[in-house]
């Protein structure tokens, strides 16, 4: 198994077993492994789920929610919570306006 493959397998089982914590950690490794991918998203996904919303932040800022295709929508409202949990509501705000900005209008159903 690929270092990535072996990431994203520890992933789903943590997130299976409720684990977070092990779950971030894979997180973690499949974003270290492939950080130009959705396993930003995965990441994101993990850190907010362990309280951890600067890392959030900083993986969505740093990997270009632009290029995720359909998952942009999912990375803005990840963001955008990110920027909450951390109290930073203008930051929030202003993200907002760029998701719009970016043709995001509500999640896709």
């Amino acid at each position: 198994m690929s270092p990535l493959d072996r990431a994203w397998y520890d992933r789903i089982a943590a997130l299976l077993a409720g684990d977070n914590e092990a779950s971030y950690r894979a997180a973690l490794r499949a974003a270290e492994v492939a950080p130009r991918s959705g396993t930003v998203m995965a990441l994101a996904n993990a850190a907010l789920d362990t309280n951890r919303p600067g890392v959030a932040v900083a993986a969505l800022e740093g990997g270009g929610i632009e290029r995720l295709g359909l998952e942009r929508h999912h990375g803005w409202f990840l963001l955008t919570a990110g920027y909450h949990m951390l109290g930073e509501y203008r930051r929030e705000l202003e993200t907002a306006v760029r998701a719009i900005r970016a043709g995001v209008r509500r999640m896709p159903s």
